[in-house]
């Protein structure tokens, strides 16, 4: 996709939609699971995302503690490094 000039950041993929239908060989089967599939990701509870963020010293049991504390990730932003 990046070699057809169509996107060039992983970040990018969130903004596919029909470009990934008009590419050579691509089925709109194929298209569609795809962009299923990264909607889908979008959709990931609290624990799982901060768990992936793979911060230094948080774990899953970590991640679970932050999201039971601190439900919305807004919360998150607001606080201090003692805080946390």
């Amino acid at each position: 996709m990046a070699s057809k000039g169509i996107k060039g950041d992983v970040a990018d993929l969130y903004y596919l939609k029909k470009d990934l239908i008009e590419l050579e060989r691509m089925t709109s089967k194929y298209s569609q699971n795809i962009i299923d599939a990264i909607e889908g990701s979008k959709e990931k509870p609290l624990p799982k995302f901060l768990f992936a963020l793979r911060i230094c010293h948080v774990g899953e049991h970590i991640s679970e503690v932050l999201a039971r504390r601190y439900p919305h990730m807004e919360d998150l932003f607001h606080l201090s490094v003692e805080e946390l």
